[in-house]
């Protein structure tokens, strides 16, 4: 069995709800090995090591010293290496701090578990519950004409059809196709706020994958004799190739400072207007970049990113950008001011750092249907307080140096 699925097992039996076939599952896998029944026995002993469950499993190491000596002892050889190669840097006195970050992200893949823990902050008399509680905006899709139709999120997506309809996939009909162009540049928009991503369905059968705080414009006489669309934020394309007379009609995604030109391909864009950067990655296939007078042409694992020096590409690992897509966090050698725009635009909080941790190098992949007060109280325990600024019914988090650790 895969870690994940018996870190799933272990979780269902401390809460009683196994079934006879998964207990089955999980009784055998213990039985297999002295050192999982040692495991086993601790996790009774004290079930607040739950959190640690997924991370011990991926270990795959016999039992000879103490798991949770050999889990820290790793980590830090994981760092040492990295900082031989120059990939972590020391920032000011944050050296410490930048360990923790390492052992308390890189190896708590449990946090899925929840692990209850309540974060001190600087201001005690607001809570994360408040911010979380807040109105979120809800998915909406703009017609050409300017009618604004709320989504249903349970259904997570919507299709367009060839005949012109929108319907979500139990065939209930949102729309229906526009005769008369209202503006010859009108567009359909699916504006996805924060907290959500949304899937559409286009009709040459090409879908795409809207992350968090992030808008798609599509045409409306799209797939007749244009595949083009524009985007704002992150989403990742899976395009089916079209033909258009003896030619394969090109699938087009704008942004503001880019074009990029597939014919059948998956990719992810990153183009945030706050971020400075966009970022293409390609999952399979080949893509065209152009940005002004630069062209890149991208081969499957590579990246391009375009930023104030110009256009650039690298071999990358893909998995590590579209996490998202299976609602997964995914940070290596992450900046801690980049994480906290991830989680910020995910969990609908203005989250900031102050610049003595900005550079701070964070590892891990966990889910993201994680509380906020589990993820903040991880980072507390690792030398990092939180100070909440409240403006009305608008919260700020600053992420701070916590003097006593």
């Amino acid at each position: 069995m895969e870690p994940h699925e018996i870190a799933r097992l272990i979780h269902k039996q401390f809460e009683g709800t196994l079934n006879e076939q998964e207990q089955r599952k999980l009784s055998s896998w213990i039985d297999a090995e002295d050192s999982r029944r040692s495991f086993m026995e601790k996790l009774h002993g004290d079930q607040a090591l739950l959190p640690q469950v997924l991370a011990w499993l991926e270990l795959q190491e016999s039992d000879v010293h103490p798991w949770q000596d050999r889990l820290v002892e790793q980590t830090r050889n994981k760092l040492n290496a990295k900082r031989r190669f120059g990939l972590f840097q020391r920032v000011g006195g944050q050296y410490r701090l930048g360990i923790a970050c390492l052992v308390l992200i890189a190896v708590t893949a449990g946090w899925w578990f929840g692990k209850p823990f309540t974060p001190q902050y600087a201001d005690s008399s607001a809570s994360v519950d408040h911010i979380e509680d807040a109105d979120r905006v809800h998915v909406t899709l703009t017609l050409p004409q300017g009618q604004q139709i709320r989504l249903d999120e349970r259904q997570k997506q919507i299709v367009w059809h060839r005949d012109g309809a929108i319907r979500y996939p139990n065939g209930q009909q949102l729309a229906t196709r526009y005769q008369r162009p209202s503006h010859p540049s009108a567009s359909y928009i699916l504006r996805v706020p924060r907290g959500r991503t949304y899937e559409i369905k286009l009709p040459d059968s090409s879908i795409a994958w809207v992350n968090a705080d992030s808008e798609l414009h599509i045409p409306q006489n799209f797939a007749r004799n244009d595949r083009s669309v524009f985007l704002s934020g992150e989403a990742f394309f899976d395009v089916q190739t079209q033909a258009y007379g003896a030619h394969k009609l090109p699938f087009s995604v704008r942004t503001k400072d880019q074009l990029i030109q597939v014919t059948g391909t998956e990719f992810n864009v990153t183009a945030f207007p706050d971020e400075g950067f966009t970022r293409t990655t390609l999952i399979d296939g080949h893509v065209h970049i152009q940005a002004g007078d630069d062209t890149i042409q991208l081969e499957r694992g590579e990246q391009a990113v375009l930023s104030t020096t110009g256009l650039s590409k690298a071999k990358v690992e893909v998995s590590a950008y579209i996490a998202w897509k299976t609602n997964r966090f995914h940070f290596d050698q992450t900046p801690l001011h980049a994480v906290m725009t991830q989680l910020g635009r995910w969990y609908d909080v203005d989250i900031h750092c102050s610049p003595e941790l900005a550079s701070i190098a964070c590892y891990g992949t966990f889910e993201r249907d994680q509380p906020l007060d589990s993820v903040l109280a991880i980072l507390q325990e690792a030398g990092i307080k939180f100070q909440i600024n409240r403006d009305g019914n608008n919260h700020q988090l600053t992420a701070l140096p916590d003097a006593n650790n």
